[in-house]
């Protein structure tokens, strides 16, 4: 904007309004940045529930195993009782002819570990593990069962060893046996005895274990016996076995037997 002239120096001279006096500062720019991106949503693994019915029947089986220990077919003789027998029944093997629930015990072991396989080779997928991983984990258990199964404290507490063969000093017809049993464990012997021999079984503490002769190739088993002295006849030439069993009593809990073996 013009303003008047100068009188006084002749001389005509704009001045400008204080408005005007300096230009705006111009102020950089502030740099456009484009907007974060939206995170990405991880849907989480959902956990693979468990199947009731595979657990239910588990139990049922590891029940079976444990009910064992319960000696009801011991009550069932002792009492006469068609409901006790009927429960003993089925807390052992048969002989030969038909099916116990006992009897099912090692093929529904079997059933389950088919049946839960794929449950639990998706379970550990859905946790990221590879094919591999998978079968060096299954590699490790079989291994690790492998060697509890060979170690003879297991095989006495419920795994399955070689059992000792009884054999007589030279001259001699008798041997006295001894180990130490906790309640409800047995000790299984084996030996070989000719058709017509006599077989004599001296128990001193029969009030704390019990006995009975088995043998499959022979068909012949005894329930277990407290008596202090048995003998029998031996019905046809072969290997017999011969367990020693602690009574589930509330004391001693473990005890040590000494039992004179006789064949003559």
């Amino acid at each position: 904007m013009i303003a008047r002239a100068n009188r006084r120096g002749g001389n005509l001279c704009g001045t400008m309004s204080t408005a005007e006096a300096a230009p705006a500062a111009i102020l950089p720019a502030e740099p456009v940045t484009a907007p974060d991106p939206a995170p990405a949503v991880v849907e989480p693994v959902k956990p693979i529930s468990r199947l009731a019915s595979i657990d239910a029947y588990r139990g049922l089986v590891m029940f079976l195993m444990m009910a064992e220990v319960l000696h009801l077919r011991d009550v069932g003789r002792a009492t006469g009782s068609k409901v006790w027998q009927f429960l003993g029944y089925h807390q052992s093997h048969v002989e030969w002819t038909g099916c116990s629930l006992h009897d099912m015990i090692q093929p529904s072991f079997s059933f389950l570990v088919g049946v839960a396989l794929p449950f639990s080779l998706a379970s550990r997928a859905a946790r990221g593990q590879s094919p591999l991983a998978m079968t060096l984990h299954a590699v490790w258990r079989a291994l690790l069962l492998v060697l509890l199964a060979s170690t003879e404290s297991f095989a006495q507490h419920g795994g399955k060893a070689e059992p000792k063969r009884i054999e007589f000093a030279k001259g001699r017809s008798s041997i006295i046996l001894s180990e130490s049993l906790s309640n409800g464990s047995e000790m299984e012997y084996v030996f070989a005895a000719r058709k017509g021999q006599h077989v004599t079984v001296t128990n001193p503490s029969s009030g704390l274990f019990d006995f009975r002769i088995f043998s499959d190739e022979n068909n012949m088993e005894t329930e277990f016996d407290s008596s202090r002295k048995y003998t029998f006849e031996i019905p046809a030439t072969g290997d017999y076995q011969f367990f020693v069993r602690k009574k589930m009593v509330r004391s001693p809990r473990t005890a040590r037997f000494r039992v004179t073996f006789e064949i003559r």
